[in-house]
């Protein structure tokens, strides 16, 4: 009788442990303070500090420097997209070696888990392969996925593929959270730099897809899966930038070209003014 209670409390602290670090990765994964956590799970805010404590030396949270009382998990502990699922998107690949070779169809066999479409077109010197899955499919298999989508333009073109050159020009991965409901709102969506964001109640869980809507290579997607979705995130933030300052000093180039040209040709107007003035006196 006297080890019940001592059970019974090992195991409501261990779930309150488990609420804390999933409001801290869902909620705020910049961090947060004991304070706010207790708002958001209900927990006495004297047991959130306890717990936070222990989270602490068992390595699971991290104080952030120089802010007293502030905690976020620590980086290997967030989630990662290991947890995504995936169900359909697009590989692209461009060259023009693909414009010597024949118009090329094919259907893997192995409908049963992932379907593809792949294609070799002349005209567009495009490879593209559409894949989909009857029931999602978790993201780490991905690579799987582009490495067959890398063999099989090696066979059909007999070139070696750069990782570097290939690109998911659109895919869709969920994630579903059975303890989460929504209720009232039926669906909550909105649309970022590179994504469309939604979450919806599905009838057994709370789903979260999110649908790439601009082009990814899939190096960054491969370094994604090791390193977390911060710095792929960040890297593609960049490009992006990079691609804009491209684009500016391109546009800077012909304007400056095109102020030196419309200058030359008021001077010479100019000139052409002064000796008209002077034939007249």
């Amino acid at each position: 009788m006297k080890n019940k209670p001592l059970v019974a409390t090992n195991t409501a602290g261990m779930a309150k442990e488990s609420k804390i670090l999933d409001f801290i990765g869902y909620y705020s994964p910049a961090g947060t303070n004991p304070t706010s956590l207790s708002k958001l799970t209900r927990i006495n805010v004297n047991t959130v500090k306890s717990i936070l404590k222990k989270l602490l030396e068992k390595g699971l949270v991290m104080k952030k420097p120089g802010l007293r009382g502030f905690y976020s998990l620590v980086e290997e502990n967030t989630h990662s997209l290991n947890e995504w699922l995936y169900q359909n998107g697009v590989l692209v690949f461009e060259s023009e070696e693909i414009g010597g070779v024949m118009d090329v169809v094919r259907i893997n066999p192995l409908s049963e888990f992932i379907k593809y479409r792949f294609k070799l077109t002349r005209n567009t010197q495009k490879a593209i392969m559409h894949f989909s899955t009857d029931y999602p499919v978790n993201f780490s298999s991905i690579g799987l996925l582009v490495e067959i989508f890398i063999k099989l333009i090696e066979e059909e073109v007999k070139i070696k593929v750069d990782l570097e050159k290939v690109y998911f020009s659109t895919i869709e991965f969920n994630k579903d959270y059975n303890n989460l409901r929504l209720d009232g709102t039926k669906c909550i969506s909105f649309t970022s730099l590179i994504s469309q964001y939604k979450l919806y109640q599905k009838k057994t869980a709370l789903r979260e897809e999110v649908k790439i809507t601009t082009q990814v290579d899939a190096k960054i997607l491969m370094r994604l899966l090791k390193q977390g979705a911060v710095s792929s995130n960040l890297e593609v933030r960049l490009r992006d930038l990079e691609s804009k300052i491209v684009n500016l000093l391109h546009n800077f180039d012909k304007n400056v070209l095109f102020v030196a040209r419309e200058f030359s040709r008021l001077k010479g107007e100019i000139i052409h003014l002064g000796k008209t003035s002077n034939n007249f006196r």
